[in-house]
């Protein structure tokens, strides 16, 4: 089940997922054509248990409706990053083109609204 918020921006957005679910940390900004998720953590005693989905799910689902695209930065722990990937990838995230996101750290995840 999809998680639905609407909201006035990215800010509030983040502020009633923080109310939402126990995280650790959240950090969602908002420019004119971008959505980025620059952190996400979940406590360790709700991790694998679909809160991290829900919440991405979420800022899909705001960016869509605000036709925007959703950048991530993942910064994965250490022996963490395979499996980040693959969350991402599951999540609908691509990396990022070469020629089209050049500006873009290899690090990133790109989700483009339909």
């Amino acid at each position: 089940m999809r998680l639905s918020i609407i909201c006035e921006s990215a800010e509030d957005l983040q502020q009633r997922l923080e109310r939402e679910f126990d995280l650790e940390q959240l950090w969602i900004t908002e420019g004119p054509d971008y959505v980025e998720l620059h952190n996400i953590r979940v406590k360790p005693g709700e991790r694998n248990a679909g809160v991290g989905t829900k919440v991405v799910d979420a800022v899909k689902d705001y960016a869509a409706n605000a036709g925007k695209r959703v950048i991530l930065f993942a910064e994965p722990d250490r022996g963490k990053k395979t499996a980040l990937s693959r969350f991402y990838k599951r999540l609908g995230f691509q990396k990022p083109g070469r020629r089209k996101d050049f500006s873009l750290p290899r690090h990133s995840h790109i989700w483009h609204s339909k």
